[in-house]
């Protein structure tokens, strides 16, 4: 199951991840300056390079790049730098990504109130921390299958932290994935959770949940998909909508999943 935070370009409605192509240069002509950075800004590059032609004719060249979350501003020199899609390891084992717009700190233990802190563009923070995995029938009953166990991450590519053994009753994972345009978090199950018949519920009515915790988060503005899955805008950044899949199937089908941000004794939940 994924939880996915979306990094929205300001005045963009869209994610925008393309490139285009340089303007051709001659074969001829004799490069004085090679393509480099002129300009810059937070979904954009300007590239520059300067030719001179057979006929003494000195060309600039240039293209513009564009991507969500391309660069940051670095504070220390007000300069805009290309974002690093990296986790860095502290001392006291945290997973640290910062040089981008949006900057996550995940603790060493995931078992830990609050040990994912998401820094948003816009200075407003989500603090929260996955709980546990649950079947909910349609009449609203439900059954807790597994909770969130004490267990250390372990960073297995640069931008990807996995706590390998994260559940007490279920062999399963969580994943934390850290990109230019955005963050997610991913739930791994190596097991079959088993049947919500096992736990007096209806098989044909019952879905399987995953629950996070968020601590005092700023306000969402929430809308609706056909299918009643919610959108948590939270100005430039957004949860939208999550994927599942069978690890089993070659085809990788994705199987519908849906999310609801809620309270739940004066604690607010996202499931």
């Amino acid at each position: 199951m994924k939880i996915t935070f979306a990094v929205l370009p300001v005045l963009l409605p869209f994610v925008l991840d393309a490139q285009l192509t340089p303007t051709a240069v001659n074969a001829d002509a004799i490069v004085l300056v090679p393509y480099q950075v002129v300009a810059a800004g937070p979904h954009e590059r300007v590239w520059q390079s300067v030719t001179v032609d057979a006929e003494g004719n000195t060309n600039a060249n240039s293209y513009t790049e564009l991507a969500t979350g391309l660069n940051y501003q670095n504070t220390t020199t007000g300069k805009w730098e290309e974002s690093r899609e990296a986790f860095e390891i502290t001392k006291d084992g945290r997973a640290v990504a910062n040089h981008g717009q949006h900057q996550v700190i995940l603790a060493g233990d995931i078992n830990t109130g609050g040990s994912v802190d998401l820094l948003m563009p816009d200075g407003q923070r989500l603090l929260s921390n996955p709980m546990g995995l649950s079947f909910r029938d349609a009449s609203g009953k439900s059954v807790l299958i597994a909770e969130v166990t004490n267990c250390v991450g372990e960073l297995v590519e640069p931008n990807v932290v996995l706590y390998v053994n994260a559940f007490d009753t279920l062999n399963g994972a969580v994943r934390y994935t850290y990109t230019k345009s955005g963050f997610s978090q991913d739930i791994i199950l190596y097991q079959n959770p088993g049947s919500p018949a096992d736990y007096g519920l209806d098989p044909a009515t019952t879905v399987l949940e995953m629950y996070s915790e968020f601590f005092d988060p700023p306000a969402a503005t929430v809308s609706f998909h056909a299918d009643n899955d919610q959108l948590l805008n939270f100005g430039q950044m957004q949860i939208g909508r999550g994927a599942a899949y069978l690890l089993d199937e070659e085809s990788l089908k994705g199987i519908p999943v849906t999310k609801e941000w809620t309270t739940i004794d004066q604690r607010r939940r996202d499931f």
